[in-house]
């Protein structure tokens, strides 16, 4: 894996995410979510959501 510490990975990570990012925004519509595995990458979209409130005993 390297001899990288955690946070120096995150850090990294994030920046290789920001162009993906900006794609997203520019080309898919506010309810589409990008899904990255280690073997795959997803594009997914929310046609329909409904928050449903629960409570824990």
């Amino acid at each position: 894996m390297g001899s990288e510490k955690e946070g120096e990975k995150v850090e990294k990570l994030l920046e290789l995410a920001n162009p993906v990012v900006d794609y997203l925004q520019r080309n898919f519509h506010p309810h589409t979510t990008i899904v990255i595995e280690v073997d795959s990458i997803r594009v997914e979209e929310t046609l329909a959501a409904k928050v449903i409130e629960y409570g824990l005993d």
